[in-house]
């Protein structure tokens, strides 16, 4: 080869080489704002989502409390207790208080998106349930629920407003948890009002991608 096209391949080479180490330079520093810059996102987005499912329980433990305070409900759940300690499911007594209740309460449930409602007397007896389930009429002391979610929320819900986490419950064969809060006429404990939390909400919550491109 002459020595002319030598030296135009020689130059071009000096040329080359450090733009080829530069630019693989810059793409790599390139890729580690771009993974800062995502790390930096997920961060943000996980402390939202923290955020929106703390705000949600507190919502969750406020709606029981204040409902659990309600005279219509404290009424209803003095009727369903005191007629199914005495005639059980299947009366007419029964009957006519689930027929001037349950409109209001299916309406409560549905509005703010629970899976069902409750009563539960003291002794542990689910009188009352919105979604009619294999629950109804079952003990949460000495039953085959003795040991769930559900009988938890009863244990707490006798004292204080609690929260049960999310465990698999085999009636609604999903997962549930329960918010719990005492019904009370004055001193007295009438019964525990407990609401299902449906696993669909958290989904919800957990699932909305806006701005995670």
């Amino acid at each position: 080869m002459k020595l002319r096209p030598k030296l135009i391949l020689l130059f071009l080479a000096i040329g080359l080489i450090p733009l080829a180490i530069i630019s693989v330079y810059s793409l790599f520093e390139m890729r580690l704002e771009l993974i800062a810059k995502s790390k930096s996102e997920l961060n943000a987005i996980r402390e939202i989502k923290k955020n929106q499912i703390e705000a949600y329980f507190e919502e969750r433990h406020a709606d029981v409390e204040v409902y659990a305070l309600n005279s219509a409900v404290q009424q209803a759940a003095e009727r369903f207790i005191t007629t199914f300690n005495a005639t059980g499911l299947n009366s007419d007594q029964y009957s006519e208080w689930e027929d001037f209740h349950s409109s209001k309460l299916q309406k409560f449930i549905e509005a703010y998106g629970y899976y069902d409602l409750f009563f539960i007397s003291p002794t542990g007896d689910v009188v009352y349930t919105v979604a009619k389930e294999a629950d109804l009429g079952e003990n949460l002391v000495s039953g085959t629920l003795a040991d769930t979610g559900l009988a938890e929320a009863f244990e707490k819900g006798q004292t204080k407003t609690s929260i049960v986490d999310f465990s698999w419950y085999d009636i609604s064969n999903e997962p549930a948890s329960f918010v719990a809060s005492p019904i009370r006429k004055g001193k007295d404990l009438i019964g525990v009002l407990v609401l299902q939390i449906s696993l669909n909400s958290i989904n919800a919550l957990m699932q909305e991608r806006t701005g995670m491109g």
